[in-house]
């Protein structure tokens, strides 16, 4: 009896599967889950700002969401955030919490269109001295590669030159600074509230 018992003891005990992070999940399996909607603000053209929303279903049916605060006059991608599994009605909760928060009526948008769209305002912002928000180091992976797109010509500044609109967040003189180093004073312009500048 006792023979028995301590074989059992001993018996290896299954493997764990440990669930990968959200990050390494994103950056290693997005791209191979189908895009299942891509949504903009329906003014964006004129705006030329926009929170944007991409998803992609994964094979177990939840979706991976990334959301973009998108300016195409200056800043670039000003906020990015990422989920990774989220169910049916969890997606749907958020999809509601971003048209309440930010007051904005969503249309679907076509995804190279998106894409082009998001990359375009990243680029400009790069030229005018700003990096894209820290956490689009992982929700790019969400977006296709860039390489692989069909290329769509994005309208970004104004007029030819950045157009910077402060938000309630911005830090106006360090990004008028940033401004002045990249392209130069005379060659960009900006909207200020009172008190601001």
């Amino acid at each position: 009896m006792m023979a028995k018992n301590k074989k059992k003891r001993n018996k290896k005990a299954s493997p764990q599967i440990i669930p990968l992070k959200p990050e390494k999940y994103i950056k290693e399996h997005a791209r191979k889950s189908p895009v299942y909607q891509c949504l903009i603000a329906d003014n964006w053209v004129e705006e030329m700002f926009s929170p944007i929303i991409v998803s992609r279903q994964k094979p177990n049916g939840h979706f991976i969401l990334g959301s973009y605060i998108v300016d195409l006059q200056c800043l670039g991608v000003k906020n990015a955030n990422y989920e990774h599994d989220l169910g049916r009605e969890e997606y749907q909760e958020q999809l509601e919490m971003y048209a309440r928060g930010m007051g904005n009526n969503f249309v679907p948008i076509d995804p190279n269109l998106c894409f082009n769209i998001i990359y375009a305002a990243v680029e400009f912002a790069e030229d005018c001295g700003f990096q894209p928000h820290r956490d689009f180091s992982v929700a790019k992976y969400i977006l296709d590669d860039v390489d692989t797109l069909e290329y769509v010509e994005v309208p970004v500044g104004k007029d030819g030159k950045p157009f910077f609109v402060a938000g309630p967040y911005d830090n106006v003189d360090r990004i008028l600074a940033t401004l002045k180093r990249h392209v130069g004073e005379g060659n960009f312009d900006y909207l200020a509230g009172v008190g601001l500048e």
